[in-house]
């Protein structure tokens, strides 16, 4: 019998639109499938709203991640689930998504170990999508078409075989794509399901790329993710996470000690003492929280000058630091208890440097 795993992964999508999609998916669960939303660092109000609802949806698991203050990484939540589930099957889905009622019995019998399949998803306006209406009654706009991976049923050892969802990807776009090319990469076959409606997507708004929405941001990484899929694409790789544990659950009690700071180190927004200070991390100190406060201080005139007539070598501005310091987090540090905030005059960094 072949059995599935459902990960929703989510963070502080409107309960309005959570409460809709699991309304179309709860119905239809059946045995030998489970459903597991896995909040990763929604605000802890959220997080203590969102165990009500889930409460109240019987057979539905609510994993919730302390990672308040850090980069959201949808392959980590993916491969947390991946990691220890014991189904033959793993489907990925989107938290804003109404549900076919019928796709679970339609789905199940046509499950193989042979192939991956996703999905085409039809968006909804505004208007549309906030109906109490059946799901065939909800008129879309328009549809993705197959360059849109994210709702997808994989064979759980072909994700296994090939190290599970690339977690270097922060932020929002790629990661399925990704999975995607690095499982044809291996020689298995990838489905997309055009002509099969079985999901719509609600609307909501985007408030996620840009620094001046509060949120922790890197101003490039959408691009830097686009590049990553391109080099997978070129060389024909296959295996991800080589250099880093994946599928890693934060662990509580870690993260709780990021309330205190057992050093503090202050920084200017120099080049060249940001980039020393990053690379100077792993030698300060194994299970100690090190907080960095990247300061902005008033730059002589005689550094004006210098950044003028060789601009970029001497003060950078609030953002460059901010893109600096992330990437150096997705690239070594990404598994670590860290929590990070931004402004345009002061950055702050605190991380916990784990054996």
């Amino acid at each position: 019998m072949e059995k599935l795993t459902i990960v929703i992964p989510n963070r502080n999508r409107d309960l309005k639109i959570v409460k809709q999609s699991l309304k179309s998916i709860h119905p239809q669960l059946i045995d030998h499938v489970t459903v597991t939303l896995v909040d990763y660092g929604s605000a802890l109000s959220y997080q203590r709203q969102l165990k009500e609802l889930i409460d109240g949806f019987k057979g539905i698991e609510l994993i919730t991640c302390p990672v308040q203050g850090q980069l959201w990484n949808k392959s980590r939540c993916i491969n947390l689930i991946l990691k220890n589930t014991t189904a033959t099957h793993l489907m990925v889905s989107d938290m804003d998504l109404i549900w076919h009622p019928d796709f679970l019995e339609t789905m199940m019998p046509q499950l193989d170990n042979k192939s991956t399949s996703y999905f085409p998803v039809g968006f909804m306006s505004q208007e549309e999508s906030v109906k109490d209406v059946s799901f065939d009654q909800r008129t879309i706009k328009f549809m993705s078409n197959e360059e849109a991976t994210g709702i997808s049923i994989f064979p759980v050892h072909q994700l296994l075989e090939i190290n599970g969802f690339d977690e270097f990807y922060h932020g929002w776009g790629n990661e399925d794509t990704d999975v995607h090319l690095r499982l044809r990469n291996a020689g298995y076959e990838v489905r997309f399901r055009e002509n099969e409606i079985y999901f719509k997507h609600q609307w909501h708004e985007k408030a996620y790329r840009s620094l001046n929405q509060g949120s922790i941001f890197h101003t490039q990484l959408e691009k830097i993710n686009h590049q990553r899929t391109e080099i997978v694409k070129k060389h024909k790789l296959v295996q991800s996470n080589l250099h880093h544990s994946f599928g890693l659950m934060p662990v509580e009690q870690d993260y709780g000690r990021l309330e205190t700071t057992e050093e503090l180190i202050s920084v200017n927004f120099e080049k060249n003492n940001v980039i020393a200070t990053l690379a100077s991390l792993p030698i300060m100190g194994l299970n100690k929280v090190i907080e960095i406060r990247f300061i902005k201080e008033e730059v002589s005139w005689t550094d004006k000058i210098k950044n003028y007539l060789k601009p970029k070598q001497y003060f950078l501005d609030a953002a460059a630091v901010n893109d600096m310091i992330l990437l150096e987090i997705v690239n070594r540090y990404r598994n670590l208890p860290y929590f990070y905030s931004y402004s345009k005059e002061s950055i702050s960094l605190k991380i916990m440097l784990c054996e």
